[in-house]
C-alpha cells in the first residue's frame, strides 16, 4: 500500500476507484465508462543508465524516438520482470500513476495539463486511483514533455 500512504503523508485527497479487472488503461476507461484521454496510463521504461515511468493518455501511443531525442539515448520498455523489481507491492504486471514512491522520475504528457483530474492505476489490476493534476504535479514534479506520437516538438 505505498502510494496511498505517499498521499496521505504528501496531504493529497485522492480516490480509489474500484471496477473488473483491468489489464488496459483502454479496458480501465471502457469499464469506468470513461473516455481513454483522461485515463492515464503509466509505462516503466529504461534507458542503459535508469529507469522511469512516462504518464499519457490510454487513448495515445508512446513516441520512444521523442524521448531518444529528449534524454540522447535509447529508451525500451521494461519487461515483466524490471516492473515486478521496481513495484514489488503491486499486482504483477501493474505500472503505478507514481514515481517517488518507488524513486522513479516520470516524465508526463504535456497536453494532459488540460486535464483537472487524473485516473491513474493503483496496485492492482481492479482499483483505481483519481486525484487532481495540480496534486500530481506537486508531489511528482514530472518533466513535462510532448511524448504521443503524431504531435511535432517545437524545433
Amino acid at each position: 500500500m505505498r502510494i496511498y500512504q505517499f498521499l496521505d503523508q504528501a496531504q493529497v485527497p485522492f480516490e480509489i476507484l474500484q471496477h473488473a479487472p483491468a489489464f488496459s488503461a483502454q479496458k480501465l476507461a471502457k469499464y469506468l465508462h470513461l473516455p481513454g484521454r483522461v485515463i492515464a496510463k503509466s509505462v516503466l521504461l529504461k534507458t542503459l543508465s535508469r529507469f522511469f515511468i512516462a504518464i499519457l493518455q490510454a487513448d495515445e501511443r508512446l513516441d520512444k524516438e521523442k524521448l531518444k531525442h529528449e534524454f540522447s539515448e535509447k529508451v525500451g520498455l521494461a519487461n515483466p520482470m524490471e516492473i515486478q523489481d521496481h513495484f514489488p507491492d503491486c499486482e504483477w504486471g501493474v505500472v503505478p500513476g507514481l514515481g517517488a514512491p518507488y524513486g522513479l522520475e516520470v516524465v508526463m504528457e504535456e497536453s494532459l495539463l488540460a486535464t483537472p483530474h487524473l485516473i491513474l492505476a493503483g496496485h492492482s489490476h481492479l482499483e483505481a486511483i483519481k486525484l487532481r493534476l495540480e496534486d500530481l504535479i506537486r508531489v511528482e514534479t514530472p518533466k513535462q514533455l510532448s511524448l504521443i506520437a503524431g504531435i511535432r516538438t517545437p524545433v
